[in-house]
């Protein structure tokens, strides 16, 4: 079965040059975090980048991590479902 994978959170880098978010470098991560995390499960990678986000009152943006990954699936699985049920 096929589905997509999401993670979004502050980068390292933003606890030193970005705003908001944890100060704790233990609960931030890098793009190439998620990916080795990622190795071996199955998962194509589409998109492993950080971005820069605007925040009102701030000089500085926050940088996020944007992972996007995604497991194919059998194209009736994604065709054809319908109400929560699948084409036989």
């Amino acid at each position: 079965m096929g589905g997509t994978l999401l993670v979004v959170g502050h980068a390292t880098r933003n606890a030193t040059e970005g705003v908001g978010g944890s100060g704790d470098v233990a609960r931030l991560f890098e793009p190439a975090d998620v990916i080795a995390d990622l190795q071996g499960s199955g998962l194509r990678v589409e998109v492993a980048e950080e971005r820069l986000r605007p925040v009102d009152g701030s000089e500085r943006p926050a940088i996020d991590v944007l992972v996007r990954a995604r497991r194919p699936g059998r194209p009736t699985e994604s065709l054809h479902a319908v109400g929560g049920h699948h084409a036989a």
